[in-house]
């Protein structure tokens, strides 16, 4: 494990982990916030992605909006795409943390920007 003037790497990476990760959304800023990036909540959000995609379960309650809540619990609404989007940049920046925390990374990922 590396050491750095910031602190030890695991630490930085447990500290980004806890904090959950921001997303930026840069034409629905409504969107934007601090989401949780744990194992749970990331399994959660994949399996709301992988059903509103399936013609025979969709968006849970009908309609066309999911709501999802992000890390201080304010729930936000997003279409079955926008929720995608999110899903793959949680999941990305969660598995850049473990790269980086393994040394295959140099510097800790930046918090992503969306559209």
């Amino acid at each position: 494990m590396r050491y750095d003037a910031k602190g030890t790497t695991e630490v930085r990476v447990q500290q980004a982990q806890g904090a959950g990760c921001r997303v930026t959304f840069t034409n629905q800023p409504a969107l934007s916030g601090r989401f949780a990036i744990d194992q749970p909540s990331l399994l959660w959000l994949a399996n709301l992605v992988r059903d509103a995609f399936d013609p025979n379960i969709g968006i849970p309650l009908g309609g066309n909006t999911i709501w999802f809540a992000d890390a201080q619990g304010n729930a936000k609404p997003f279409t079955a795409v926008q929720l995608r989007a999110l899903y793959n940049a949680l999941r990305t920046y969660a598995v850049a943390l473990h790269y980086f925390k393994a040394g295959h990374l140099a510097q800790m990922p930046h918090e992503p920007t969306l559209p």
